[in-house]
């Protein structure tokens, strides 16, 4: 089922992770949607990774993740929040945010790779 996964992803998010190009195909600077994603979450919580896609018809992805205490047993208690918000690089706005912690296929990988355990565990 995991194979399948970012062809399952695009067509269910498929309104989040795709825009319209408009005809005048420049992206607004990072900097700015880096501060759209920052208003989002607010800025007591960083930003880990920015992702721009050479395709011009997808929205850019901006991860907030932070990991649980050292000693979780459970997968749910070692990711604290894994998240992601994408935005239009043409316009700025936010096309939506998927909650990677609770994503029916990061569920089915970590159940796989640990029966949901956290890593020293499972």
């Amino acid at each position: 089922m995991y194979v399948f996964q970012k062809e399952i992803s695009s067509l269910y998010y498929q309104d989040v992770l795709y825009v319209d190009v408009p005809k005048n195909t420049s992206t607004l600077p990072i900097s700015e949607l880096i501060k759209k994603a920052e208003l989002e979450y607010g800025k007591q919580i960083p930003i880990r990774t920015a992702t721009s896609f050479k395709q011009a018809d997808k929205a850019w992805e901006f991860m907030f993740f932070k990991a649980g205490p050292e000693d979780a047993i459970t997968y749910f208690e070692a990711i604290e929040y894994y998240d992601a918000i994408y935005i239009n690089p043409y316009t700025g706005t936010i096309t939506g945010k998927i909650d990677y912690k609770y994503n029916f296929f990061s569920l089915v990988k970590y159940m796989h790779w640990s029966l949901l355990l956290s890593t020293p565990y499972g």
